[in-house]
């Protein structure tokens, strides 16, 4: 880590670092007491709400239970309960936000104040009033019913306040306090309930949180729902308004914790599970800001007052706190930065000048003439003095060291020059002593393939002389084989005429029976429709003889009419059917029989077709030889023209061999001579091979030296030249 970045994190942790854990331990303690504080207050804020609200509903509950023990009101007597109901105007005026009264029977139905309800069901409220078969009006589904009547048989003093609820008389929104009826045998008697309208909750709740924008700000969320999470009243903050509105109270409709945000929705679940928590946190599905919701029971009723508020908002003065100490922070910071700024030019300018120019020098480049300002009289200027000492020391060396090396590259460049002209002259020598010893090598190459030359010459003359020998013995031989071939070739031509004129006559009996052939299968397939007309004859006398049984029978019936007198026709007329039967029968087997030659007929019929197509067969086959008979007849006849042809040239080679047997005993002689005196060539050659060679090793050796010098002289001027360059990076 470099000296500056060292010193600047060592000063901000030594300054930071306790001004850090001081503020986090402060507000860390102060940081719990504003929050207990903040939940404090909101928790007394919502009971206030809460508690006002109770004392609105424990003024409806007790007037409710107080009238639930009139007489006429425990003995069901709807007339009775009326006139002792507008008796008592002057209470009811005094007690707000009711609007109607009803008595409600154990079954569920029940009389309404501000309806007259069905004549004929003795003033109780039908579907249709007007109609004396209509069906009665029951409430026993509603909650304040089935807490009162249905869970309550035994008739205990009960109260109750139900959820909002939308009228089915009037469709309005309204709330039921109703109250347990006991009749004089001490059982349940059913219940007695006042409507309360909206308006007044409405302006209880605008005077009991009129205040709320001043303590919390715009972003408070107040209900009032019931345990079973139906809503009675949501407000909220309108900007258009600048005001905090109702939006669900004056609402003709139900309203539950299911159509709240689902983010809400779970929250109000969480705090319903956890009966001794009175605030649960959430996060806003929209924001995703964290939301404190808090909650007050309203005593006598299952209502309860819910708060909801974003954390930033309820926790602003530990947030503010926060905010003022990272403020603090971020200054201190500013003048530390301030403080290292001014150390760094005292201190670390100095080193880093000094630390460049020393790094210059270390990469072999640099200003040695440069020196360092010195400012002071401490340990820093002390290194600036010695380095300045240091700089003019090591500038006086590298002056020396660029004099001597300029001279070192002057008698480097003498040396290289002479060393070049020095291997200009040996290079052409050896180049002269080079060719002179491959036209020595040519010369010496060409005398030796001359000498092979001619010594497979000769040896092919020999060779030559002793197959010419061979080919004259060979010669009279084949003459003697191809008289013998010529006679052979002649019979064979004989022979082949003989066969020629037999596969001729075999053409002409294959002809004659597939001929012959042809005419019996006409015959059959004749033969073979003969017996097809035969066959229908047969149908015919079959059906006869079916006619002809059928009328006997007919005449046995009539003869049976006829009775005595019809005995004779009826022997006739027997011996007529038998003979039918007897035709029938021999049809029959006749019928069979031309079936079989029918059948033996169609496979002669197959076999004449085999055969004919056997015979076509064998003709072609037979036409295929006699044409190969004709080819070799022919064959034959110019091989025996070729013979004699081969006699007369075996004759002209003969005679020729003979002659060339004679040249080739001269030229034998002939080359044995030229063999000589290409020997004695070669050795001349040879020896001056020898001498060029010698010549040519010398002058590799001084060309190996002269290349040894220009090395080195090479080598000097490449350190003479490096030895330049790292010179020409100092200035001095």
């Amino acid at each position: 880590m470099k000296l500056k970045k060292r010193l600047a994190v060592t000063f901000t942790v030594i300054s930071i670092i306790p001004f850090i854990a001081g503020m986090c331990f402060m507000l860390f303690r102060s940081g719990k007491t504003i929050r207990q504080n903040a939940l404090g207050f909101l928790e007394e804020y919502a009971n206030t709400i809460a508690s006002d609200v109770s004392a609105f509903f424990a003024e409806k509950r007790g007037f409710v239970q107080s009238c639930a023990l009139y007489p006429e009101v425990q003995a069901m007597n709807w007339p009775l309960v009326t006139q002792a109901m507008e008796t008592s105007q002057d209470k009811l005026a005094t007690i707000d936000a009711i609007t109607t009264y009803m008595l409600v029977q154990t079954d569920g139905s029940y009389y309404r104040s501000d309806s007259l309800g069905n004549p004929a069901l003795g003033g109780r409220v039908s579907a249709d009033n007007e109609d004396p078969q209509a069906n009665l009006t029951l409430v026993n589904n509603r909650d304040y019913f089935i807490r009162l009547v249905t869970q309550n048989p035994q008739g205990s003093y009960r109260t109750f306040v139900s959820d909002p609820n939308i009228s089915r008389s009037t469709g309005q929104k309204q709330i039921v306090v109703a109250a347990t009826i006991r009749t004089r045998e001490g059982s349940n008697g059913g219940l007695f309930a006042l409507m309360l309208n909206t308006g007044s909750l409405n302006s209880l709740l605008d005077t009991i949180t009129r205040n709320i924008d001043t303590n919390f700000g715009n972003q408070v969320n107040l209900m009032l729902m019931s345990r079973s999470g139906m809503v009675a009243s949501i407000r909220e903050y309108d900007p258009s308004r600048a005001a905090y509105v109702e939006t669900a109270l004056q609402v003709n409709q139900d309203i539950s914790s299911e159509d709240l945000s689902p983010a809400m929705a779970n929250a109000l679940q969480n705090l319903g599970e956890e009966e001794n928590n009175q605030y649960t946190t959430f996060k806003h599905e929209t924001t995703q800001k964290p939301y404190i919701m808090i909650r007050a029971l309203v005593t006598g009723t299952d209502y309860e007052v819910v708060l909801t508020i974003p954390e930033r908002v309820l926790f602003r003065a530990l947030y503010d706190m926060t905010f003022i100490a990272l403020f603090f922070l971020l200054g201190i910071i500013l003048i530390l930065l301030v403080v290292v700024f001014i150390l760094n030019n005292r201190i670390v300018t100095p080193l880093t000048r000094t630390a460049a120019a020393l790094r210059d020098i270390s990469e072999g480049s640099g200003n040695l003439t440069e020196r360092l300002t010195v400012v002071g009289n401490d340990e820093i200027s002390d290194v600036g003095i010695y380095f300045n000492t240091f700089m003019s020391t090591l500038q006086t060396l590298i002056s020396e060291v660029v004099q001597q090396e300029r001279r070192i590259e002057k008698v480097s460049r003498e040396l290289e020059q002479y060393s070049a002209s020095i291997v200009t002259e040996v290079a052409a020598i050896s180049t002269n002593i080079s060719n002179l010893h491959t036209q020595t090598n040519e010369q010496e190459d060409i005398v030796g393939k001359a000498i092979s030359a001619v010594q497979q010459i000769s040896e092919s003359i020999r060779t030559l002389s002793q197959k010419i020998e061979s080919q004259t013995a060979g010669i009279t031989e084949s003459s003697a084989a191809v008289h013998q071939m010529a006679a052979n070739i002649a019979s064979i031509s004989k022979h082949s005429l003989q066969v020629k004129t037999m596969f001729q006559d075999l053409i002409t009996a294959s002809e004659d029976g597939k001929h012959n052939l042809t005419g019996v299968n006409v015959l059959v397939q004749a033969l073979a429709e003969q017996s097809s007309q035969l066959l229908d004859t047969n149908k015919v006398i079959n059906a006869i003889a079916s006619k002809t049984n059928l009328l006997a029978m007919n005449a046995s019936i009539e003869a049976a009419h006829a009775g005595t007198a019809g005995r004779g026709f009826a022997v006739v007329a027997t011996e007529i059917g038998t003979l039918a039967a007897n035709a029938t029968q021999q049809s029959k087997m006749i019928r069979d029989a031309l079936k079989q030659s029918i059948a033996t007929i169609t496979e002669i019929v197959s076999a004449t077709a085999n055969a004919d197509s056997s015979f076509n067969r064998i003709s072609q086959y037979i036409t295929q030889v006699n044409t190969l008979i004709e080819e070799i007849s022919l064959a034959m006849i110019e091989q025996e023209e070729g013979s004699h042809q081969v006699l007369e040239a075996l004759e002209l080679i003969q005679k020729n061999t003979l002659q060339i047997r004679d040249e080739s005993v001269e030229m034998n002689t002939d080359s044995t001579a030229i063999l000589k005196a290409m020997s004695h060539l070669e050795a001349a050659s040879h020896q001056v091979q020898q001498s060029t060679q010698g010549i040519a090793e010398f002058t590799g050796n001084i060309d190996k030296t002269v290349t040894h010098i220009m090395e080195v002289s090479y080598k000097n001027a490449g350190i003479v030249r490096e030895l330049n360059d790292l010179t020409d990076r100092f200035k001095v």
